[in-house]
């Protein structure tokens, strides 16, 4: 939970983010178990972003004197690197309902997945809009 207004979660509690055919729900994983759902009629929009998938090193470059040398420094650099690169996944979703709006950060999907996941509900969503 990144923050929003509406909802009864604090910011950094961890939810879970679920649909089925009522519409939305969200519940905090934690010690205080907060539990908000809305109807997809208090639906207004909802948004994925996020850079998606974000790798990190420490960039080291290698190099030395000679041929040798710098062979061993860019061996010795391409090591360290390997050990110190991470990866995360940064993808934002904002739901905005009737008197609110609530933001997540989500770590396992990169945007456009997401997005392929949430298909059927943001179908749903357009669909009542149409009509």
């Amino acid at each position: 939970m990144l923050g929003g207004c509406g909802f009864e979660f604090t910011i950094g509690q961890p939810v879970v983010m679920t649909f089925d055919d009522e519409g939305l729900k969200v519940v905090s994983t934690d010690t205080d178990s907060v539990s908000e759902t809305r109807a997809f009629s208090e639906i207004i929009e909802i948004e994925v972003t996020g850079p998606g998938m974000l790798v990190k090193s420490a960039g080291f470059i290698g190099g030395g004197f000679g041929l040798r040398g710098a062979a061993e420094g860019m061996l010795i650099a391409g090591l360290l690197n390997a050990l110190t690169t991470r990866s995360e996944v940064q993808t934002f979703i904002r739901i905005a309902v009737d008197h609110g709006e609530l933001f997540l950060h989500q770590r396992t999907l990169d945007p456009f997945p997401l997005r392929i996941a949430l298909s059927p509900v943001l179908t749903r969503l357009r669909m009542r809009d149409d009509t």
